[in-house]
């Protein structure tokens, strides 16, 4: 699978609160540092999803993506309902050809 497949399929399994799928594209030791300054592992944000309290964001504009080998940086403006923030995610490409999120940031865009 691309990257952006990965990517994209990450996505739709977030809007549709699959933590399942939403797993599968996201590393064991993943970590997410959100626009508030809180850090949640990967169980966290599952648990986030299933419960529905993620909020939902657009789809995605200025996509910038970096790839460096197996690893690969991706940059965008997502919108939520409380204001516009950038991210920033760290994917990384596995043996077994697999892409996983390693990392994320949120930045809140202020102007």
């Amino acid at each position: 699978p691309t990257l952006q497949k990965a990517i994209d399929d990450r996505r739709s399994a977030r809007a549709a609160k699959d933590g399942v799928n939403w797993s599968r594209a996201t590393a064991d030791d993943f970590l997410s540092v959100h626009s508030d300054g809180r850090v949640h592992a990967k169980q966290e944000e599952v648990a986030e999803i299933k419960a529905g309290t993620a909020q939902p964001a657009t789809p995605p504009t200025d996509v910038r993506v970096r790839t460096y080998g197996s690893t690969s940086v991706y940059t965008a403006q997502l919108h939520f309902v409380d204001g516009p923030r950038r991210v920033t995610e760290v994917w990384v490409k596995g043996a077994n050809g697999q892409w996983q999120v390693v990392s994320s940031h949120l930045t809140t865009i202020t102007k």
